[in-house]
C-alpha cells in the first residue's frame, strides 16, 4: 500500500509539475510565462539527443550542441543573452568539418568564415567586421589557389 502511495504521488507531481516550453520572440518560457532556466536537451523519436543547451532568463546562454540522428556532432557554439557568440563549427552528417563561423559580443557576424566541401577540403572564405562583410568571399580550387571570387 506504501509503495502504491508513493508511485501515485510521484504520477501527480509529475503531471502537475509538467508543462510545455513556448518560444516567444526568442525568448523561452513556461506556459504561464515563467522565463526558462537550466540545461536542456530534445530528442530524436530514436531516443538520440538532437540539441542540447544552456537557457538564462528565458534566452540561450552558454553552450549549444546539435546533433544528427546518427549521434554525430552537427554544430557546435555558444550563446550570449540569445545571440551567437564567438566560434560556431558545422559538421557533415559523415562528420567531416565544414564551416567554421564568428560572432562578435553582440551576435554580429565577426572575423574570418571558412567553409570546407565534403572530402575535408578548404573551399571559401570571407571576412566580416562587427556585422559588416568587408572581403568577397574567394573561392578555392583543389590546389589551394584562388579560383574565383564572389560578393554574392
Amino acid at each position: 500500500m506504501k509503495n502504491l502511495f508513493i508511485t501515485l504521488l510521484t504520477l501527480v507531481s509529475c503531471v502537475f509539475y509538467s508543462q510545455e516550453i513556448t518560444q516567444i520572440n526568442g525568448v523561452f518560457t513556461t506556459n504561464s510565462g515563467i522565463p526558462l532556466e537550466g540545461k536542456f536537451q530534445n530528442f530524436y523519436e530514436s531516443g538520440n539527443v538532437m540539441f542540447s543547451y544552456e537557457i538564462l532568463n528565458g534566452l540561450h546562454n552558454g553552450k549549444f550542441s546539435s546533433y544528427y540522428d546518427n549521434g554525430k556532432l552537427k554544430q557546435k557554439g555558444s550563446y550570449l543573452n540569445g545571440e551567437k557568440v564567438g566560434s560556431w563549427l558545422s559538421w557533415s552528417e559523415k562528420g567531416e568539418l565544414i564551416s567554421k563561423t564568428c560572432f562578435d559580443n553582440h551576435g554580429n557576424r565577426d572575423g574570418k568564415w571558412i567553409v570546407w566541401n565534403n572530402e575535408g577540403d578548404y573551399s571559401a572564405v570571407i571576412l566580416y567586421e562587427s556585422g559588416k562583410r568587408i572581403s568577397n568571399w574567394k573561392i578555392v580550387s583543389n590546389n589551394g589557389q584562388i579560383a574565383q571570387t564572389s560578393n554574392n
